[in-house]
């Protein structure tokens, strides 16, 4: 059983953030990967990693989604079991390969906030309108 922690990381961490996302209304990312036979019965998918590999210039697809499930439960059920875990949450994690823009689809909306070496996390910041 391996564990790690649930935190985007690269091999050098240049350029650190946030990331936010909206559910798609008719192709949600849980029902892709249902119908695709990637969920059992009863789970509740509780995470998703985007991985995409090393790219020099000009991306090659496909792209790694790493689907986070916690073991069946509705959602109140799964919050408490996690709230109250005391060391590594358990989940299965399912492996998909995807085209990135197939990945994008998947959501109503995607916005990712990355700073150089983290310097402009949870800052406010002013520009200029012209």
């Amino acid at each position: 059983m391996q564990t790690e922690k649930f935190k985007a990381s690269t091999q050098y961490g240049d350029w650190l953030g946030t990331a936010s996302a909206d559910s798609a209304d008719q192709d949600e990312f849980g029902s892709w990967l249902e119908a695709n036979g990637h969920k059992y019965d009863g789970e509740l998918l509780v995470g998703l990693e985007l991985v995409v590999g090393e790219n020099h210039g000009e991306h090659r697809d496909p792209v790694w989604v790493h689907a986070l499930y916690a073991q069946k439960g509705d959602f109140d059920n799964v919050k408490a079991m996690i709230e109250s875990a005391r060391g590594p949450v358990v989940v299965r994690r399912v492996t998909v390969k995807m085209p990135l823009l197939e990945f994008v689809a998947r959501f109503k909306r995607l916005a990712i906030s990355i700073s150089r070496h983290d310097l402009l996390s949870g800052r406010e910041y002013t520009f200029p309108d012209y």
